[in-house]
């Protein structure tokens, strides 16, 4: 598939041993893969490059997942963005949830989950896509079929006053 249309993943950890482990667990995935181990260089890389679906620890130093969720969101609203965390608690599940994270993951987990995980947050991404694209689809044929319509009308009424 050519780059430019290969999903564009950003992992973003303050642990570089996780950045490690994941880019070695997705490098044979067909994404374009980015991976941050400094949020601030993160966030700069998410205002200069459009991200598909990000991947985020949620407590990285003074920096916080929910900074990457905003920033990837303000710039592709349809982004899926998944949160880790190795300190979850219901509180903080349902704030990201509420916040617009597409999922929560504990970490440690299995490589096979996160993937799982990854390729079902891509299908809703396509499948948002791909509904905005048909919605755009029936609006314009709505458009022209109403633009017959009004034709129609418009010739019967000019043959009856003819008449």
């Amino acid at each position: 598939m050519p780059a430019e249309l290969l999903p564009r993943l950003l992992v973003v950890d303050d642990e570089k041993y996780i950045c490690n482990m994941i880019s070695d667990a997705l490098s044979s995935e067909e994404l374009e893969l980015s991976v941050f181990s400094d949020p601030v260089a993160a966030l700069r890389y998410i205002n200069e490059n459009p991200v598909d679906i990000a991947l985020t620890d949620i407590v990285m130093g003074e920096h916080s997942g929910i900074e990457i969720l905003d920033a990837v969101r303000s710039n592709n609203a349809d982004a899926v963005v998944i949160i880790m965390t190795a300190h979850p608690t219901l509180e903080t599940a349902v704030s990201v949830l509420k916040n617009g994270a597409y999922d929560f993951l504990v970490k440690p987990f299995k490589m096979e989950f996160l993937k799982a995980t990854i390729n079902r947050g891509l299908k809703h991404l396509l499948i948002g896509r791909e509904n905005v694209e048909l919605k755009g689809q029936v609006e314009f044929l709505k458009s022209r079929f109403e633009f017959a319509a009004d034709l129609r009308n418009s010739s019967s009424k000019q043959q009856s006053a003819n008449c």
